[in-house]
């Protein structure tokens, strides 16, 4: 996942020492509708954090992360989403995890494709489905040079296992759904979160 500076003052020039906004700042951005002030305020409450003097506040991060995935930001969907999948600061629900994994995956964030290919694979919160595993790998597959190695290696090695619990029938429906999901996808324009990152796992 790409590593968001936290709302560094754009003053300074690059290549020298970049002075972080105070938490107040942070915080006034995030309350007048700052989308990234409220993925990056999310985070702070994810992991907690020491240069703020904030301590680890899952039920904060769900609130600042909820406001940001309104507002299609695709990390604070996937956090969000990893969020529910756990249970941290606020009700394990898998329903609604699934949700914004695919919310996150729509706008091709690379970790919410691989994620979603790998819970319909192992049945981790669906129905497992080896077909939609097979599409989900194989689109970040299709991806090419967009992808960093680490993650269509891992896609494409994940995505030719599953291709063994499969017919040749479901292996070409699988590959006209990724080859339709990645065409109707150009029409509305790919984001540029999460490509080239590089592979970890849970929420970022």
């Amino acid at each position: 996942m790409p590593n968001y500076p936290i709302m560094q003052d754009r003053s300074i020039p690059d290549g020298s020492v970049r002075v972080t906004l105070s938490l107040e700042k942070v915080t006034r951005a995030a309350e007048q509708g700052n989308v990234e002030a409220r993925f990056q305020l999310g985070k702070l409450y994810d992991n907690g954090d020491n240069v703020y003097g904030l301590a680890q506040n899952y039920k904060a991060a769900v609130k600042w992360y909820t406001l940001a995935a309104k507002q299609e930001h695709p990390v604070a969907q996937y956090n969000l989403a990893w969020l529910y999948s756990e249970g941290d600061g606020v009700a394990k629900d898998s329903k609604v995890s699934l949700e914004y994994f695919t919310l996150s995956a729509e706008q091709r964030y690379i970790p919410a494709l691989y994620t979603l290919g790998a819970l319909y694979d192992q049945g981790k919160g669906v129905p497992q489905d080896y077909i939609q595993a097979y599409v989900w790998f194989e689109i970040i597959v299709l991806s090419g040079d967009d992808v960093k190695l680490v993650w269509r290696k891992g896609s494409l090695d994940r995505r030719d296992r599953i291709a063994k619990e499969l017919t040749p029938v479901q292996i070409k429906k699988a590959k006209k759904l990724a080859r339709d999901w990645m065409r109707e996808q150009k029409k509305i324009g790919f984001t540029t979160y999460g490509l080239n990152t590089t592979k970890k796992g849970s929420r970022k």
